[in-house]
């Protein structure tokens, strides 16, 4: 994958002789493609593969059977995305933080609720 740029992976989890959770984190841990779009495809619908695939970095996942019009929303969904949420949840710059200011100089207080 790194000789050739893709604008999109759509991979099935349960591939040979790797999974495709295997491709998702080597792609995410490869600095050159590591913001490559991901869609992850399965016949399994478990919460735990969901779960990994989303911390691992995936950003939508389809479970079979599909028809072209959930293709097409997934796909359009993964490009409406900020940039920042392609990356692999470990690499995603944090927002930032907001602070509220005091009648006191030099004092602040983090907002409720943040």
């Amino acid at each position: 994958m790194t000789a050739r740029r893709y604008g999109l992976v759509i991979s099935d989890w349960n591939m040979e002789p790797m999974t495709g959770f295997d491709l998702l984190c080597r792609v995410r841990a490869n600095p050159q493609i590591e913001t490559t779009p991901f869609i992850m495809v399965t016949a399994e619908s478990k919460t735990e593969n969901v779960i990994a695939a989303k911390k691992a970095g995936v950003n939508n996942y389809i479970v079979k059977p599909f028809n072209a019009q959930t293709l097409k929303a997934k796909i359009e969904a993964v490009f409406a995305e900020k940039p920042n949420s392609l990356r692999p949840l470990s690499k995603r710059t944090p927002p930032p933080r907001r602070l509220a200011v005091t009648a006191q100089p030099g004092v602040t207080r983090q907002p409720a609720g943040v």
